[in-house]
């Protein structure tokens, strides 16, 4: 009879807290840095934090999930759930503003601990991704659900208290380590490794080439090259999504029409929409990302100019957008000069 009340137990607590495994796994192709969702990372949303008294089940609740999982490659899929639920519950303690800083640093190291398990469960895999399909499409949603990881970390840097910050600095620095260590351990093919990182940076928002940077930096030589060789097809892609959605949104929100850039207008940058009070869009303006630390111009022609045309006012006089100029290797707008 206890055996049965005790199994009773485990099957409520894991339908509760376990609730995630039967989420959708496919990323959301249009989520961004700021609205990645519990959904994107295919798990539910985190509502028993650790800062509640009664975390402790949770915590209960995962060792028995893990116990009940056979097979390497299925402890290792656990493993990247458990950290996909444990960074949203960082986000939502950063997001909440009520947990203390020693809350937040104990969060962060079990978000470290357990990607240093995803590695140590997937270094005893033998099977690659290029002969074994469960392992390759583990990797695709690992990929997918890591460049999240790095998402969210980038942004939660810009939240966190000054005292926990370093704290969510070096968790950055060893997720892409333990990203880098899983897909070169369980994929030998550097033209895959690559193209599952470009696949899971499809996602259109203004941060990608600034993760696949990062992302980029972290790999192994021979997929480095690689990945430079798709980095400005991918800034591309950005660009042309950020303007295509700009105009629908000024649509759907009855705004003025925008004008468009003209082609090649951010090439090697990103395209920044400019909006007013009422958020229509209502300019195009370029970031470039520097190589390696270099100047990014040398010359005004280096820059890419706004490329809004003239307002006429009612007074005759024309209003035009301020031009852009290399100042010391920057361009800077006229108007913050």
């Amino acid at each position: 009879m206890k055996k049965i009340i005790l199994i009773a137990v485990i099957v409520c607590l894991m339908a509760s807290f376990g609730a995630n495994a039967v989420a959708e796994e496919t990323p959301d192709s249009q989520a961004t840095e700021t609205q990645i969702s519990a959904s994107d990372l295919g798990t539910s949303d985190q509502n028993l934090l650790p800062n509640n008294p009664f975390y402790f089940l949770k915590e209960w609740s995962r060792g028995v999930q893990s116990f009940f999982a056979f097979g390497q490659l299925k402890k290792t899929e656990l493993e990247q759930k458990f950290s996909n639920e444990r960074l949203l519950e960082l986000k939502k303690l950063v997001e909440e503003g009520k947990a203390s800083p020693d809350i937040l640093k104990k969060a962060t190291e079990k978000y470290e601990q357990t990607m240093a398990k995803i590695k140590e469960r997937a270094d005893t895999i033998k099977e690659k991704a290029s002969k074994d399909e469960n392992v390759n499409k583990f990797l695709e949603k690992f990929t997918n659900q890591q460049v999240l990881h790095e998402k969210i970390l980038q942004k939660l840097e810009g939240q966190v208290p000054k005292d926990v910050l370093q704290k969510i600095k070096d968790a950055r620095e060893k997720h892409l380590e333990r990203f880098k260590e899983v897909m070169t351990k369980l994929e030998d093919n550097k033209e895959k490794v690559a193209e599952k990182i470009k696949n899971a940076l499809q996602n259109g928002d203004s941060n990608n080439p600034e993760v696949l940077e990062r992302i980029k930096n972290k790999m192994p030589d021979n997929v480095k090259e690689k990945l430079e060789g798709i980095k400005e097809n991918v800034r591309e892609k950005v660009n042309d999504k950020l303007i295509e959605k700009a105009t629908e949104k000024n649509g759907e929100k009855n705004c003025p029409a925008v004008t468009k850039p003209v082609a090649d207008f951010c090439k090697g940058g990103i395209v920044k929409v400019e909006r007013d009070s009422k958020e229509c869009a209502i300019n195009f303006s370029c970031k470039i990302f520097p190589a390696n630390g270099q100047k990014i111009c040398t010359t005004d022609s280096d820059c890419p100019q706004i490329m809004s045309p003239c307002i006429q006012k009612d007074d005759g006089t024309a209003k035009c957008p301020p031009a852009v100029k290399c100042i010391e290797g920057k361009c800077v707008s006229e108007k913050t000069i």
